[in-house]
């Protein structure tokens, strides 16, 4: 957390272009979902479900080991602890000395995408909880990421939920961003997006539930439009199998060294899109749940 504040602090002194690597943003179908949301089509979103499967990078247990030849494991581990060298560590992700496994490494492009489409990308979560468990080894190692895990963050408009004990691990027609609305749901991933319309209500509105009092008509002029089922694969709009987010996020950045403009995802965006996953960490680890002092900048216990 302190590093990022550091950071945060260092660019919001200076004059900087700073483009943070949540590529999404710079994806054509990306924007496009984001329309969806911010022209009210879903109606009011009061829950975002960020999915991605998978057991994260964790190994098994295995023994201190010669360092191979040709790896410099002082070099390797940086500002990090100093550990005996294992096999398993050069999968970093998945240790607490050099990453956060799922929940900060796919984390942070679900959560960027959310935060952006719901429009809280400089806001900072008021409580954040998370529960994990190590259930696919024998006698883990503990200085890894847990390998099941269910994170909450509360917004003030918002609750945002993480986990990923839903979907097979790349399965990517189910997982990635779900946004669920009294019209109709959305849910978008780097292979395209996919609309639904609440299923009694032909995305007109909330269904209603037997001996509840029915909602009143909006007058004809302002009904909303049905909202359409409807699936987009963004090769099919892209025309390639190129990845056209990554290329659009280069673009935007060196036209901004060139404008001196902020891009799509400066540091302060990308910033609050970490924060979460980073106090998500701090739940898991910790066991207890934590509120967000944005004047201070600092995570507070609760």
């Amino acid at each position: 957390m302190e590093p990022a504040v550091q950071a945060l602090t260092a660019y919001k002194a200076s004059d900087r272009v700073v483009q943070i690597g949540t590529q999404q943003r710079s994806g054509q179908h990306f924007q496009e979902a984001a329309r969806i949301v911010q022209e009210g089509q879903l109606g009011k979103i009061t829950h975002a479900v960020l999915q991605f499967g998978g057991t994260g990078y964790g190994t098994p247990p295995e023994p201190v080991v010669p360092v191979p030849e040709g790896l410099n494991w002082e070099m390797f581990q940086g500002p990090a602890p100093r550990r005996p060298f294992k096999q398993g560590r050069l999968r970093w992700r998945g240790w607490w000395d050099y990453g956060g496994g799922l929940i900060t490494d796919w984390g942070v492009h679900l959560t960027d995408v959310a935060l952006w489409y719901l429009g809280a990308q400089r806001v900072g979560p008021s409580l954040t909880s998370g529960t994990a468990q190590y259930v696919n080894f024998v006698n883990p190692e503990r200085d890894q990421s847990p390998d099941a895990f269910s994170v909450s963050w509360q917004y003030p408009d918002f609750v945002m939920t993480f986990t990923n004990a839903v979907v097979q691990d790349w399965e990517f027609g189910r997982q990635g961003n779900y946004f669920f609305g009294p019209r109709g749901s959305l849910l978008v991933h780097r292979a395209g997006y996919e609309v639904r319309p609440a299923q009694s209500s032909g995305g007109r509105g909330a269904p209603q539930g037997r001996g509840a009092a029915p909602a009143p008509s909006a007058p004809p002029q302002e009904a909303a439009p049905a909202l359409q089922p409807r699936r987009v694969p963004w090769r099919e709009r892209d025309g390639s199998d190129s990845d056209s987010s990554t290329v659009g996020h280069a673009r935007n950045f060196l036209d901004c060294v060139r404008s001196r403009q902020k891009p799509v995802s400066d540091l302060e965006i990308g910033f609050y899109a970490s924060l979460p996953t980073l106090l998500a960490v701090m739940a898991v680890r910790e066991g207890r749940s934590f509120k967000w002092d944005d004047a201070g900048k600092k995570a507070v216990p609760v």
